[in-house]
């Protein structure tokens, strides 16, 4: 069957519509995929998904620390499901402390969930991080970052840099970063 389909164009085409469904699904009569060279600057290589799994790890790793990963990496976030409860795991050894307490203040207050109201409190999930003695910091934050709390008293105020912290109380990183992203209020 023929027919003529005019569009946006203004200009009619002819199209052919074949009754036979089986006609059309045979992937092996349409025309193989050559990508034009100016639209590309790597060679394509229509066998890269077959290719992939035998590829070294170092290969497929985006260097973002300018350094070979280990064959296995760790992964940095995993969420299982429980009786009914999710259970949100985070690697501090290979997430940023900031990504990770805005995911925790996600997760605790249940944001992501289509049932989220504000007062409602029991609507979270929870949430777990482990790896806190060595934790994953950007940039210069390890020698310059300083922690501020203040007794009550005049002249009190204490800094600690993050080596003391790390050495005395090293989940006070976290709990830092996650109540700055909480509500203040009870």
């Amino acid at each position: 069957m023929t027919k003529k389909f005019s569009a946006f164009t203004g200009k009619e085409k002819e199209y052919t519509i074949t009754s036979d469904p089986e006609a059309s699904m045979d992937i092996k009569s349409w025309p193989k995929f050559e990508p034009k060279e100016e639209f590309t600057r790597i060679p394509f290589d229509p066998n890269i998904r077959h290719r992939l799994p035998t590829m070294p790890n170092h290969l497929l790793h985006r260097f973002m620390q300018n350094h070979v990963p280990e064959t296995e990496p760790q992964s940095q976030y995993i969420a299982v499901h429980h009786k009914g409860t999710t259970y949100h795991l985070f690697n501090a050894k290979r997430m940023p402390i900031g990504r990770i307490s805005m995911m925790v203040s996600k997760f605790i207050r249940g944001k992501h969930k289509p049932t989220y109201t504000p007062l409602n409190f029991k609507n979270g999930d929870k949430c777990i991080v482990v790896n806190m003695g060595d934790p994953y910091m950007t940039g210069r934050k390890r020698q310059q970052k300083l922690y501020r709390h203040h007794t009550g008293y005049p002249g009190g105020l204490k800094t600690y840099t993050f080596r003391t912290i790390m050495e005395k109380n090293p989940e006070r990183i976290l709990t830092d970063a996650l109540m700055g992203m909480l509500p203040k209020n009870s």
